[in-house]
This record gives C-alpha cells, sequence and structure tokens, in this order.
C-alpha cells in the first residue's frame, strides 16, 4: 500500500549521507539506530516519495503528496514534509495510516509538527502515537499503566527508556 511505501522511503532517505543533517538531529535527541528503526523514523527530501513504488494517485488519495491550488501557476504534486524528519503514525494493528514531519530547526513562519492531511484511514484526532508499543508492553506484564506525553518524540524517547507510553498522533 501506499502509505507503507512511503515509510519505507522516508527511513531509506533517512540514511543517505545527504541527508546527514536529520540522523544527526535524532541522534542528538538520544535516539539510536535500533530506535530509530523500531519506529521506522525517516526523512522527506524533495519529491523523493514519488519514487516510492506507489503511483502518484494512491500517495495524493493517502494524503502524502499534496496537490497545489488552482490558482498556482505549477501544478506539479509535492511533499508537503520536505525538509523534516518523518514519523510514521500507525493504527491499533500497527498499519500506517499517516506521517508527521518534524521540523529539524525552529522557523517562525512554519509550525514545529506537520501532518500529512486527513484522509478516509487518517483522522489526527483518533490516532494514539506508539499505542501498540504500549499496549504489548503492558500484556506482557511489565506495567499496569501507561504514560501519555505531549508529542510523539517524547513518546518514542520514553518507550526507548522502558516506559510505555503515547501521545496524541496529530498535533
Amino acid at each position: 500500500d501506499a502509505l507503507a511505501k512511503a515509510a519505507d522511503h522516508y527511513h531509506h532517505l533517512l540514511h543517505d549521507p545527504k541527508n546527514i543533517s536529520a540522523i544527526k538531529y535524532l541522534y542528538d535527541r538520544g535516539f539510536n539506530d535500533g530506535i530509530i528503526t523500531k519506529f521506522k523514523l525517516g526523512y522527506a527530501r524533495g519529491n523523493g516519495v514519488r519514487k516510492c513504488g506507489a503511483s502518484e494517485e494512491a500517495l495524493l488519495e493517502a494524503g502524502v503528496l499534496g496537490k497545489p491550488k488552482a490558482s498556482s501557476k505549477n501544478q506539479d504534486t509535492y511533499d508537503p514534509l520536505h525538509g523534516r524528519v518523518i514519523i510514521p503514525l500507525r493504527d491499533t494493528l500497527g498499519r500506517v495510516v499517516g506521517f508527521t514531519g518534524r521540523q529539524m530547526e525552529a522557523k517562525e513562519d512554519s509550525p514545529k509538527y506537520k501532518n500529512t492531511r486527513e484522509t478516509v484511514v487518517f483522522h489526527k484526532g483518533e490516532v494514539l502515537f506508539s499505542y501498540k508499543n504500549a499496549q504489548e508492553m503492558i500484556r506482557r506484564g511489565e506495567f499496569k499503566h501507561l504514560l501519555v506525553v505531549e508529542g510523539q518524540l517524547k513518546a518514542i524517547a520514553s518507550n526507548h527508556y522502558g516506559w510505555p507510553t503515547i501521545s496524541a498522533g496529530g498535533t
């Protein structure tokens, strides 16, 4: 499916030497390769996601690509998360339903976090980020409670240190 292919593509791009700033950003936040792989973190560069193996139509339908306004001279589709660290958002079964893009440097004219648009499978108010990971830790009997934090990167960090943690799936 288009979302799974996009997640694979973004994850692969994170390890491209051209994107050293993105992997450095994650390392500086205390993430190692294991946690980056576990959560399939990635990076969006240019419109490269078009090369992920899914059709442009499927990527548009999945909310991964954006379409310019009708009044725009350039009508090419684009990746609205370009230049951001990518965090796949999953449903309770672990399937990718959307993405959050995190800026690596604060920009006054742009939000720190940006989601793919809502679609048939992604409603940001209905996604609990890292729910499946937290659920598995509780099922194994390691914990009886879970933590709720603000922000996916905080949830990842908390999971990394052994706490079952969730956050809102959309910002």
